[in-house]
């Protein structure tokens, strides 16, 4: 989990132990949103440091960062269910509309446009669930849409709908 630091006024990145009185330790800041990888071992961040801004991977220790993203609206990455890629949602283009885009979790390649929406969930199968509408801006509610964009459907039709998680 992450949180403000007021002594620092900065974010800090915490791990702990899901036990009986277990204390989180530090182990990274200027980190926020984390989502871990289904294989447990590294997991994706917002690092909001301003010389290395954009979406990262770290592993547990919070000493191995990878960045894979370059934008400071890029936001709340979900892994694909081997951990090789990411979905995220992000207002980086000029219009500031939100947008889901593809990318591997080692930034090995450049990022995709998927789809106008926000806050992916990628099922632990081959769908991507998100906030949306249809092509028109109608419909809106949550959807689903494989990351090829070659099958998309409406979840629910109640606009207010928000967060899809599997």
């Amino acid at each position: 989990f992450s949180t403000w630091d007021t002594e620092s006024n900065r974010f800090v990145l915490y791990r702990t132990v899901v036990a009986p009185g277990a204390r989180p330790f530090a182990i990274l800041k200027d980190a926020r949103q984390p989502r871990s990888a289904p294989d447990g071992q590294r997991i994706a961040v917002r690092n909001v440091s301003g010389n290395q801004i954009g979406l990262a991977t770290v592993n547990l220790q919070g000493d191995i960062m990878r960045r894979v993203t370059t934008f400071a609206e890029d936001e709340y990455a979900a892994w694909s269910p081997d951990a090789r890629e990411w979905v995220f949602a992000s207002t980086r283009e000029g219009d500031r509309r939100w947008r889901l885009y593809h990318a591997w979790a080692e930034g090995t390649e450049a990022t995709e446009f998927i789809i106008f929406g926000r806050s992916p969930a990628w099922y632990p199968g081959p769908n991507i669930a998100y906030e949306g509408c249809d092509d028109q801006g109608n419909r809106c509610g949550l959807w689903q849409i494989t990351p090829d964009r070659a099958q998309r459907e409406p979840l629910t039709d109640v606009a207010g709908d928000t967060a899809p998680a599997w």
